[in-house]
């Protein structure tokens, strides 16, 4: 693709001006980086030959940090082809990802989704596990759901999602994911649900968490989460249901959840199951988001 007068270094060294204001710059020349990796994709491998100014360039370049952050070419399905130049290789690739955003297709029956393997040619919204949404803007597709579940997604949460600042459902179920919560995800003010249920993720919950006031539900069970519950949780005046059993949480549970609204009369809340002691209430079914 040519990109106006640019030449394949300009194009590269704009590509990269602008990815830095994404990803801490050093990244990009720290082997092995998901970040590296990602930007090396894009420039080099895409078929879609992004240029600078294209609308989908940040967004296509989050989803391939997320890619190579989870360890992508591990999952149990929609890996991207093992060679990016072969037709061959993409068709095999594609024909192995069924994965949908099947649990929000409901709730988003407009959005535009498809189950092509991660990192093929076609628009990053028809990657399996994710759909969009189409903006005011002509051809701008904005990342609504990013769903997987038991994929073996491993690795760690890139900070680098924040800036699918239109994302509302984000679930990542039954994986391997480890390390924090990136406090960044406190940017996703959109979020209706958050979901990463059992994985491996470690550290405290982070206070930015308690700004995402769309929030309607917050599943963290069964994680190696550790800290207490901040009294601020009541931030989340929308919250319907939560989840954060079998951690390993210490404290009371905040009397500020009585605050909130609209939720439901029950709570499942483990607070430190390993230390052999507990505070469990019945967990009450899913609401309708």
């Amino acid at each position: 693709m040519v990109c106006g007068d640019l030449t394949p270094t300009e194009r590269r060294d704009e590509i990269l001006r602008i990815l830095s204001t994404v990803s801490r710059s050093n990244l990009f020349f720290e082997t092995g980086s998901p970040q590296q990796d990602a930007f090396n994709w894009i420039v080099d491998e895409d078929s879609a030959q992004l240029c600078p100014d294209d609308d989908s360039l940040v967004q296509r370049y989050t989803l391939a940090v997320f890619y190579y952050s989870t360890n992508g070419d591990d999952w149990k399905e929609c890996n991207a082809p093992s060679d990016f130049d072969s037709q061959a290789s993409i068709a095999a690739a594609n024909a192995a990802c069924t994965l949908t955003t099947v649990n929000a297709t409901t709730i988003f029956p407009n959005d535009i989704g498809g189950s092509n393997a991660w990192l093929t040619s076609e628009s990053e919204c028809t990657w399996g596990g994710i759909s969009c949404y189409a903006t005011s803007t002509p051809n701008a597709l904005k990342v609504n759901v990013v769903e997987f579940e038991n994929n073996d997604l491993s690795g760690v949460l890139p900070s680098e999602m924040e800036q699918l600042n239109a994302i509302r459902f984000f679930a990542l179920e039954r994986g391997n994911i480890s390390g924090p919560i990136p406090s960044s995800y406190g940017n996703l003010r959109s979020l209706l649900l958050l979901d990463f249920d059992f994985n491996q993720l470690t550290g405290t919950i982070s206070d930015s968490l308690w700004d995402l006031t769309n929030l309607r539900q917050l599943d963290l069970n069964d994680n190696q989460l550790e800290g207490t519950l901040s009294e601020d949780i009541n931030n989340l005046s929308q919250l319907r249901f939560f989840q954060i059993d079998n951690n390993n949480l210490e404290g009371a549970i905040p009397a500020s959840l009585g605050d909130i609204p609209n939720f439901s009369e029950y709570l499942s809340y483990d607070l430190s199951y390993r230390k052999g002691y507990t505070h469990t209430y019945p967990l009450f079914v899913t609401p309708n988001i």
